[in-house]
């Protein structure tokens, strides 16, 4: 059901046999959680950082992504650690960057609005001076789930912190915009992103 762009053949082999470590993030579009499957079949084992404090139907998920061979955590200092030691010893490591968490002190832009998304990614790739790939399955007129892996996103180094953060993270969010419009009717994600506006949506 799954069928793999050439970006995301070369994406696996890094992944399997990378010395230095795999940054990956995924978007919720389309049927993200067989993607995890496909890629648990080619022999692919992450670490991935999940939301924090997650519910009992994310918990039950996550669980069953853990037989998969992967390997979630709930986002939290441990977690991080735990993605450093993963990364250190050439591992790959994928959280997602389009699932609003609250009160995040970072609020990147993401289709023109400041948003509270994760930056795990960019603290992690900075860390370890790696690129940034995004990751997403999309449905395809044919019936069939496309895998399909970006260009590596080279983070880039500012005197401020807190700028580093933002325009590295508005660097990532940029090319995840260019893949959610290209199938915008898939992007399943079912928390408000931005929730300020919420009132100005049609019912």
């Amino acid at each position: 059901m799954v069928k793999f762009t050439d970006s995301a053949e070369e994406a696996i082999q890094i992944s399997l046999n990378s010395k230095k470590g795999f940054i990956a993030v995924g978007l919720h579009i389309s049927n993200l959680d067989i993607g995890f499957i496909a890629l648990s079949q080619r022999g692919v084992r992450v670490l991935a950082i999940s939301v924090p404090e997650p519910g009992g139907g994310y918990r039950w998920q996550n669980d069953l992504r853990n037989e998969l061979g992967f390997e979630f955590y709930p986002a939290s200092k441990s977690a991080f650690r735990a993605a450093q030691n993963r990364l250190k010893n050439g591992g790959t490591v994928i959280s997602g960057i389009d699932r609003p968490i609250e009160d995040m002190k970072y609020r990147p832009n993401f289709f023109g609005r400041q948003a509270s998304l994760p930056v795990f990614h960019v603290l992690l790739g900075l860390k370890f001076k790696l690129p940034i790939y995004i990751t997403s399955t999309v449905l395809d007129n044919d019936g069939l789930y496309r895998m399909q892996v970006s260009e590596p996103i080279y983070l880039r180094q500012y005197d401020n912190r807190y700028n580093e953060i933002i325009f590295n993270a508005e660097a990532v969010l940029e090319v995840a915009e260019e893949i959610i419009s290209q199938a915008p009717q898939q992007w399943v994600m079912y928390y408000p992103v931005w929730p300020e506006v919420m009132d100005l949506v049609p019912r």
